[in-house]
């Protein structure tokens, strides 16, 4: 359970202003994880104190075409992107990069 503390904890310590105030409901923004490209659909933004370096949503990539549900940390967002970005990619199969979009 520490281990759990600890990286609440660490998210919520390292997050950037644009993060914490962008990432809500609705959202869509990208990043990296072990050099796989992930599009989030933020569905929910939480408020609770020991939450809040988190934002939960559906979270698509190559890898997982449909989306996994689950709880992200809000500082490993690269950017915010524009709806219309997030369905040229699910449109692509989540396969090409950001900068090419329609």
């Amino acid at each position: 359970m520490s281990y759990m503390g600890s990286n609440y904890n660490d998210a919520t310590n390292v997050i950037h202003e644009w993060q914490k105030n962008n990432l809500k409901s609705r959202a869509f923004a990208v990043r990296f994880w072990n050099g796989v490209l992930i599009f989030n659909e933020i569905l929910e933004g939480h408020e609770e104190e020991h939450l809040k370096g988190y934002a939960f949503g559906k979270h698509h990539s190559v890898g997982t075409l449909e989306g996994e549900l689950g709880d992200a940390n809000r500082s490993t967002s690269l950017a915010i992107i524009p709806e219309v970005s997030f369905l040229a990619a699910m449109e692509n199969g989540w396969s090409r990069s950001f900068t090419r979009f329609k």
